[in-house]
């Protein structure tokens, strides 16, 4: 008599692995979060790769080739029972509809044509990363590895912001590699270093709004290896850092960092016991007093930022963009007028909508919108997920704190063009990964399918 597990199990031996890559330690991996945080992002190196001469995004781009050779060469394609991580799927969805979007461009603007490639070209990098960190981390060992490599860089670029508002004091260019140039022009970002009489820092990242957004999640990530240091010493610079974070949230003078900070917190929370909230919110009462005393003009600042939203001119271009995006919607609704093309109404070719789903629907008309939103399920659904493979009440912090951050992102797509920033997208897909890794679905040639922790 056959039984159930004789017909679900492979008939051929799966190959065992070897242990060696969940023993080993991701280095590159930790390399690019160390640098996102310690080295501004349009530094690179000269030559004509202009934006893609950054070192994350050439090892992105070797990320991807790695996956893609993975998928060729990969001892799992000799398992009868192969398996498969569902975060895959929305990746690769939103990279082909990309790379569809860009195809289906024309004509270019002499400028975007090479800036609008080299962005295609790293939206699909970035899937490539997240796939790769989806296979490469294994072990809570190694996710505690990225993660802590992700607060030290983040954290030193907060540090950064806090001096240049505090004390005029502006480090950004401290670890600048050798021969390295400066290409912000190709980023298309002008200055905006003042609101309401306060300067706006950047910290390491190439604008306020993505400095505070970094910032916003800095504090959740920190707040998580306070709770989880592994010795005293990592536990009181993790406090540091929540500090640090705490005062750079406001120096980029940012309602998005607000937003960013008070959704992740939101969701962060229901993991806290009432001890370690009640701890928290005396933190961030004593934070909001170090502010006032170190900075006496910012919070203020930010509050009227806040409260005068009707009469803010960013938002008033915000607003005045809708009537702008529903002509360009009724007139290409499927397919938008293609990622690179000079906006109509638009002067400068570099212009973009403060809004990745506007952005979204004015390049990629719906086809581009769905692959946004396909991504962001990715993320969402990502969440519970990791909560249901964690096996220990550690895991289950992390998984809290890594989805407290992806959501706290998406969440601030409604208020910039997300993927416009390099450190906070490759942030994103990083977190994405992560988020994944541990979910694992074994696919049986009965059709059976099953969770692999």
């Amino acid at each position: 008599m056959t039984t159930p597990e004789a017909t679900a199990t492979p008939a051929t031996t799966v190959i065992p692995d070897d242990g060696g890559s969940e023993r080993s330690t991701p280095w590159l991996l930790g390399f690019i979060c160390l640098y996102l945080g310690l080295v501004p992002s349009y530094l690179v190196v000269p030559g004509p790769l202009k934006s893609n001469g950054s070192p994350p995004r050439m090892i992105a781009f070797i990320f991807f080739g790695l996956v893609a050779l993975g998928l060729v060469f990969s001892k799992r394609l000799r398992m009868v029972a192969p398996t498969v991580n569902p975060g895959a799927f929305p990746l690769v969805v939103f990279a082909l509809i990309s790379v569809f979007t860009f195809g289906h461009s024309k004509p270019l603007t002499e400028y975007a044509s090479d800036r609008q490639l080299g962005s295609v070209l790293t939206t699909v990098a970035f899937a490539g990363l997240a796939l790769y960190t989806m296979t490469r981390v294994k072990t809570p060992r190694q996710s505690r590895f990225v993660l802590g490599c992700l607060a030290i860089g983040l954290t030193f670029g907060c540090l950064v912001g806090v001096l240049q508002n505090v004390a005029n004091i502006d480090l950004h260019l401290l670890l600048q590699p050798p021969g390295f140039i400066d290409n912000t022009v190709d980023f298309g970002f002008g200055p905006n270093n003042e609101r309401n009489g306060v300067p706006r820092s950047s910290g390491t990242a190439s604008h306020p709004i993505e400095f505070s957004v970094l910032a916003a999640i800095t504090v959740i990530l920190n707040t998580y290896f306070i709770r989880h240091p592994g010795t005293s010493f990592r536990g009181w610079l993790a406090w540091m850092g929540v500090a640090i974070a705490l005062l750079a949230v406001p120096a980029g003078v940012s309602r998005t960092g607000v937003i960013a900070l008070t959704v992740g917190f939101v969701i962060f929370i229901w993991s806290f016991k009432v001890r370690t909230l009640l701890l928290m919110t005396a933190v961030v009462a004593v934070g909001i007093l170090i502010e006032f005393a170190v900075a006496p003009k910012l919070l203020p600042a930010l509050w009227e930022t806040i409260i005068g939203s009707a009469d803010d001119p960013s938002v008033l271009d915000r607003i005045n963009d809708w009537a702008y995006v529903t002509r360009v919607f009724h007139e290409h609704p499927i397919f938008g007028i293609g990622a690179g093309v000079k906006k109509p109404g638009f002067a400068d070719p570099t212009a973009v909508l403060d809004n990745q789903w506007l952005g979204e629907l004015v390049d990629g008309g719906l086809v581009g919108v769905a692959g946004f939103a396909i991504l962001t399920a990715g993320a969402i659904f990502g969440f519970p997920a990791a909560l249901r493979m964690a096996a220990s009440p550690e895991e289950r912090n992390r998984a809290f704190a890594i989805g407290s951050m992806l959501i706290a992102i998406v969440a601030t797509s409604v208020s910039f063009d997300l993927l416009g920033f390099q450190v906070v997208s490759f942030v994103f897909f990083i977190l994405y990964g992560l988020l994944w890794s541990s979910v694992k679905v074994r696919y049986y040639p009965s059709g059976l399918l099953d969770i692999a922790y």
